[in-house]
C-alpha cells in the first residue's frame, strides 16, 4: 500500500504563479491542461456543461492515480478553472460599433484545468475513456489534452464582480506602458480563484493575464 503523503497545493506551493500581490510581469513555464473550446454567452447552460466535463475528467485522473498501486502518486489539489477569452469574427465586427452594450453572445473561449506535470497524454486518454463510460456526459467528447508553451504575461488579481474586470485591465495596461511594454492581443486569460456559487460577488477573486510584447 502507498504511504501517507502531504497533499500538494497550488495555493501554497505556486503562489508566484497564481497569487501575485500586485500587478506584475511573469514568465510562465510549460504546463499540461485538459481543455474544451466553445463560444457564446457564459451564462448559458452549455458553458456550465463544459465546466462539468472538465472537472469530471480532472477528478477522475486524480482519484484514479491515487488508487493505482502501480503509479508513484504524489497527491495534489486540483488546479483552478481557467478561461482564455476572445471574440468571434462577428463579435470583433460588433465591438467596433459605438452603441454595442453586450458582446457575451459572441464570446469564444477555451476553458482549461491544469494538470500536474506527471500527467501525460496517455494517462489522460486512459481516464477519459473511464469517465465517458461512467458519467455519460456528451461534452467529454470535446475535451482534449493540451500542452502550453512558456509565455510572458502581465498578471493581476481582480477583486469584485466579473463585469468590473475592465477596471483592472485598464490598470494593467497603464502598468505595461510605464514598463515600455504592450499587450500582444485583445484576448486574455482568467483564472477563477473563488467559487462563485459560495462567494459574495464583491469578494470574488479572479487572476487576469494578458500576453506581453516588447
Amino acid at each position: 500500500m502507498k504511504g501517507y503523503q502531504m497533499k500538494r497545493s497550488w495555493r501554497k506551493e505556486e503562489k508566484d504563479v497564481y497569487l501575485p500581490k500586485n500587478i506584475e510581469i511573469k514568465t510562465l513555464p510549460k504546463m499540461n491542461y485538459v481543455s474544451i473550446d466553445g463560444f457564446g454567452n457564459p451564462n448559458h447552460v452549455l458553458f456550465q456543461k463544459h465546466i462539468t466535463a472538465l472537472y469530471a475528467i480532472s477528478y477522475a485522473i486524480k482519484m484514479g492515480l491515487k488508487k493505482n498501486d502501480q503509479f508513484d502518486f504524489d497527491d495534489y489539489t486540483v488546479y483552478p478553472l481557467e478561461g482564455y477569452w476572445g471574440l468571434t469574427k462577428k463579435g470583433i465586427e460588433l465591438s467596433n460599433e459605438k452603441d454595442i452594450k453586450d458582446l457575451k453572445d459572441h464570446f469564444k473561449y477555451q476553458l482549461s484545468i491544469r494538470q500536474p506535470d506527471f500527467v501525460d497524454e496517455d494517462i489522460f486518454h486512459t481516464y477519459l475513456a473511464i469517465t465517458k463510460d461512467k458519467k455519460k456526459l456528451p461534452e467529454l467528447n470535446d475535451v482534449v489534452f493540451r500542452k502550453s508553451n512558456s509565455i510572458k504575461v502581465c498578471q493581476s488579481i481582480h477583486v469584485g464582480p466579473y463585469d468590473t474586470k475592465p477596471e483592472t485591465f485598464v490598470k494593467m495596461e497603464q502598468f505595461l506602458q510605464a514598463q515600455g511594454l504592450h499587450r500582444k492581443s485583445k484576448n486574455h486569460y482568467e483564472i477563477y480563484l473563488s467559487d462563485q456559487r459560495k462567494t459574495d460577488p464583491a469578494k470574488l477573486k479572479t487572476l487576469l493575464r494578458v500576453k506581453v510584447g516588447e
